[in-house]
């Protein structure tokens, strides 16, 4: 595989392997460790269907629409990730995750997620990476 489609792959794989460890250390922090075994089933889950990369805010998009469809993409991922882990997670696991997800939804509402800002365009027309914050 040559060294761009190995980066192209790796940067496809970065919401699945974000989405990975959230999951492993918020149920560790809620006395719900997973085992070594169920953390490699999980990867090997989500490599072999990988999570949706998130959406990028389109030209002529408006920030409510950017957000909406950012919105959207997050929960269609939680969906798709908890139907990946349901088969691993023991059922005390898989309470805990949902409960998660429910804080982390109530949360959002109160402090609504922005969409990425809109990247311009570099002379090779390709996305120019986001500035440093």
């Amino acid at each position: 595989m040559n060294a761009l489609r190995q980066l192209e792959d790796w940067q496809s794989r970065t919401p699945a392997r974000f989405e990975v460890r959230r999951l492993r250390d918020q149920l560790e922090d809620f006395g719900e460790p997973l085992s070594d075994a169920q953390q490699k089933r999980i990867r090997e889950l989500v490599e072999a269907q990988p999570l949706d990369a998130p959406p990028t805010r389109q030209k002529d998009e408006t920030i409510e629409a950017s957000t909406e469809r950012f919105r959207a993409w997050r929960n269609d991922t939680r969906e798709q990730l908890r139907k990946q882990v349901s088969s691993v997670l023991e059922p005390r696991q898989l309470e805990r995750y949902d409960q998660m997800n429910a804080v982390s939804r109530e949360i959002e509402k109160l402090f609504p997620m922005r969409p990425p800002a809109l990247q311009a365009p570099t002379p090779a027309g390709q996305a120019a990476p986001p500035p440093p914050r």
